[in-house]
């Protein structure tokens, strides 16, 4: 901290002599020496308005209590004094406002002009009445521009320390930021290694954010001068406001400097050295306590911790084999299902072709063939999902394999109150897939909806199918990193109303046993399984929550120049 007060002394005190150097001064008298002319002139404009940057603090701004603050301010008290005059603000939104209102006319001077050589043309200025070191801040002692060489160097947009850094911008990562605040937050957050600007701007930051970690160099040669600058008509203000800046006394310029410029030395205890000093003292005794008290009774928690995980696992596993087990019965019970529906659809068939009954008659033995073919080909399709074949991958609709699904999923739904809403385009591109695999795929997800549903009572499944050209927005819903921009994808959506998923569980969704079902309602493997088929695929799945509740799941398949075989 004092070679922060030792740069703020040496380079401030040099900028201000730089300026009064060759200066015509008067003395320390509170007059100035006018022409006839100019004293003229003064009488007739008593009143000189003048607008500023509202936040540019601490050369000028406006405090919550709409008080005049800032250096510029105590110039212009100054100069009231020599002269005689008066200088009524006029408001203004911004900077550029205020430029806009000088070149208009509707204000006459703007106290605090930066990069006075690039507006002589439009408007007239006086010589700088201030000069601010350019300075270096960051957390490494980089003492010149150059040593910063291949860093991010944050700049206030536009500004003059952005023109001197965009000199080097072959061998800096530049980042420019909308005002010297969000430079600092820059550097503190370590998106930035360092940021250039000027020494008041700078500390005014420092010593309200208490970053007192930061290190201040200067940057040599480099100073942001301040001028008033004039409107382009008077001429005899720009001579009389040059011969006020020359009868300013050093004293002066020092006590408008101590103000405003300055770094205020925190105290011992704030220092972030002796904090984290104090903290690793503080850390290492209570470990030592810690460790004394507590080393028993860990070992006992993590042999119990590790029973009951041993536990879980058989259980999570006997309920596995359990499930096979169902699935293998389920099979069974399907062959014995089909062997009376075959006999039953033999005495149809006798009936309708023997019997010349009444026409209830035939209508009830045709609702009855109806009902027993419907069986059939529900038997049918779980015989089929349940057996277990090799992978045999070849061109198919992908729309079939998603009406097998809801077919076989469809009496759930109805028993527990759920609309089904397909809407599946026609004539989709064929992709190449194992349809056991799909299927199995559309079941685990399509099932995991109709859960959720169940326990809010009800709701609506729906399931979308369309060809997409991907764009950078859809591509951001390829978690798994599989495509890119400009493929053309099978895009597959299963949606449900039920209940959302903990955010802080998405990331866990597809971890193999991962469930937040109770015991004996899932296995955890459902999506795990899922992931696998869509990696067999080349394809892409992305899960989350949607904005009116519940889950949305999109499935992306790479669609591929296929026919039909």
């Amino acid at each position: 901290m004092k070679i922060y007060a030792a740069i703020l002394k040496k380079f401030t005190s040099a900028a201000i002599i730089m300026i009064v150097t060759g200066m015509l001064t008067c003395s320390a008298a509170d007059t100035v020496s006018l022409t006839d002319e100019e004293a003229a002139w003064l009488s007739e404009h008593p009143v000189i308005r003048f607008a500023i940057d509202p936040d540019n603090a601490p050369i000028e701004w406006i405090n919550r209590k709409n008080l005049e603050r800032g250096m510029s301010f105590d110039m212009l008290k100054l100069v009231e004094q020599r002269l005689g005059i008066h200088f009524e603000r006029v408001e203004s939104a911004g900077w550029i406002e205020s430029i806009q209102m000088l070149q208009n006319r509707d204000v006459d001077i703007l106290p605090a002009f930066r990069r006075a050589k690039e507006w002589q043309q439009k408007l007239l200025f006086s010589r700088p009445w201030f000069s601010l070191p350019g300075v270096i801040l960051s957390e490494q002692k980089y003492q010149t521009l150059e040593e910063l060489e291949g860093s991010k160097v944050a700049v206030v947009h536009d500004y003059i320390w952005d023109d001197l850094v965009s000199k080097n911008d072959d061998n800096l990562i530049i980042i420019r930021a909308s005002d010297s605040h969000r430079c600092i937050d820059l550097v503190v957050q370590g998106g930035a290694d360092a940021m250039v600007g000027d020494i008041a701007s700078v500390t005014w930051i420092l010593n309200r954010s208490g970053a007192t970690h930061l290190r201040i160099r200067p940057v040599a040669g480099q100073y942001l001068d301040l001028s008033v600058a004039i409107r382009s008509d008077w001429l005899l203000f720009q001579n009389i406001i040059n011969k006020v800046l020359d009868s300013i006394s050093q004293s002066e310029l020092d006590k408008i400097e101590e103000d405003w410029i300055q770094l205020i030395e925190p105290a011992f205890w704030k220092d972030p050295l002796f904090q984290v000093v104090t903290l690793f003292i503080v850390i290492i005794i209570l470990s030592i306590l810690t460790t004394i008290m507590f080393w028993n009774r860990s070992l006992q928690r993590e042999v119990e911790r590790n029973a009951a995980a041993l536990e879980e696992a058989a259980m999570k596993l006997i309920h596995a084999e359990k499930m096979e087990s169902i699935g293998l019965l389920a099979a069974g019970i399907a062959h014995e299902v089909k062997n009376p529906l075959a006999v039953i659809q033999m005495g149809i068939d006798h009936l309708t072709h023997e019997n010349e009954g009444s026409e209830i008659t035939r209508m009830t033995l045709h609702d009855m063939e109806h009902a027993v073919r419907k069986a059939d080909g529900t038997i049918r399709k779980l015989l089929d999902y349940s057996r277990g074949t090799p992978p045999d991958m070849k061109a198919a609709d992908i729309n079939n394999e998603i009406r097998t699904v809801l077919d076989l999923i469809s009496h759930e739904c109805h028993l527990h109150q759920i609309l089904i809403e397909a809407n599946l385009t026609d004539e989709l591109p064929w992709i190449v897939m194992d349809t056991d695999q799909v299927q199995q795929l559309f079941m685990n997800i399509m099932l995991n909806a109709v859960q959720s549903m169940e326990d809010e009572g009800g709701g609506t499944l729906s399931v979308s199918s369309k060809v997409k050209k991907l764009d950078s927005t859809e591509l951001q819903r390829d978690s798994t990193g599989t495509l890119s921009s400009g493929d053309r994808v099978v895009w597959v959506e299963i949606k449900d109303t039920g209940h959302s998923i903990d955010e802080k569980d998405l990331g866990k969704v597809f971890d193999p046993f991962y469930t937040t079902r109770p015991l004996g309602k899932g296995t955890g493997l459902g999506l795990t399984v899922s992931l696998n088929i869509i990696r067999n695929h080349d394809a892409s799945i992305d899960i989350r929550n949607r904005d009116e509740g519940g889950v949305s799941v999109l499935m992306m398949f790479r669609a591929k120049e296929v026919t039909e075989e």
